[in-house]
């Protein structure tokens, strides 16, 4: 919720104070979500410092890792590290995470019960 405020406030330092204020108390609370997620991915965009941004970024997919989720805001977050990564070695590792994560989430969107039947043999192997 205070993400969204933030954001509906239409100011940077309103944004940034209020992500900041949801990670705290999400600290406080010992609880990590997709929102956890949410707010450091909105952190990352409000930074003009790359070390800063990619930081965040690498927050948010622990965090979805650790909730075992691909989705495409895990693509979106992989592209934007593309984008800064230094090495043409991260950014052709960042640019695969990305499309692996954006793919999967598309064809899950699609997918018909006997895909998930094949998938779910395949992935039992």
């Amino acid at each position: 919720a205070y993400c969204v405020l933030g954001v509906a406030l239409g100011s940077a330092e309103k944004e940034k104070e209020y992500c900041v204020k949801a990670l705290e108390m999400y600290a406080k609370l010992g609880v990590e979500s997709k929102f956890t997620a949410l707010a450091c991915y909105h952190l990352a965009n409000i930074f003009d410092d790359i070390e800063k941004r990619c930081d965040y970024y690498k927050r948010a997919l622990e965090v979805y890792e650790k909730l075992n989720i691909v989705n495409k805001d895990v693509g979106v977050i992989y592209y934007h590290l593309a984008f800064l990564a230094d090495s043409v070695n991260k950014k052709r590792e960042y640019y695969t995470k990305a499309l692996e994560a954006v793919s999967y989430t598309h064809l899950r969107a699609h997918e018909t019960v006997l895909d998930l039947v094949c998938r779910l043999l395949l992935e039992k192997k």
